[in-house]
């Protein structure tokens, strides 16, 4: 049985199909793009997120970053410049305090995130389902109900009869012995 189903192979999904598994859940990832996905996103990570993919075992390749800086040169629409590159007022730039952050392809972290998910034996790709397993679990359960139930009305001294029951639409029904479906009759 699958206690997760997560949509979407990317970081989060992966960083959360991680916590799931080390949590005891057992999870998949359903992610139809096939890997890695590369995008514009998880270029730059800041210190906190180092940090937590690292006490997740997840520790990608990248370049350190020890802070970081916003600058803004010029106007969003064409025209000339309205500061110089060089102006102190053109740009806001911060050190991070304590450790630093990672400069990391998103195909790198991907695949680092993937390789750890794997160790836990999931996978990300795409949405399956096996149906002829899913049968054999569905027919394992109603068997395992129906002699729980069977032994809690024996206990009782109820009377049983079971067959199967087979539906003939509007007009009627009947009762059967087989294997198609449980019916009861009780008699008390």
């Amino acid at each position: 049985m699958i206690d997760v189903l997560i949509a979407g192979g990317g970081p989060a999904g992966l960083a959360t199909a991680i916590c799931c598994a080390r949590a005891g859940l057992s999870v998949i990832v359903a992610e139809p793009r096939a890997a890695p996905v590369d995008k514009a996103c998880g270029e730059g990570l800041m210190p906190a997120a180092v940090r937590r993919l690292a006490a997740l075992g997840v520790r990608p390749e990248g370049h350190p970053l020890r802070g970081i800086r916003y600058a803004e040169c010029g106007r969003a629409d064409p025209g000339p410049r309205t500061r110089e590159p060089d102006d102190p007022g053109c740009a806001a730039e911060a050190r991070f305090r304590g450790s630093a952050g990672l400069g990391v392809r998103r195909t790198t972290l991907q695949a680092a995130l993937r390789a750890r998910a794997a160790e836990f034996g999931i996978a990300a790709g795409e949405p399956s389902i096996d149906f002829a397993g899913n049968q054999r679990r569905k027919v394992a359960v109603v068997d395992q109900l129906f002699r729980g139930l069977s032994g809690l009305l024996k206990g009782r001294k109820v009377t049983t009869l079971s067959g199967t029951g087979c539906g003939s639409g509007s007009s009627g029904s009947s009762l059967g012995r087989g294997d198609r479906r449980h019916a009861w009759a009780l008699l008390t």
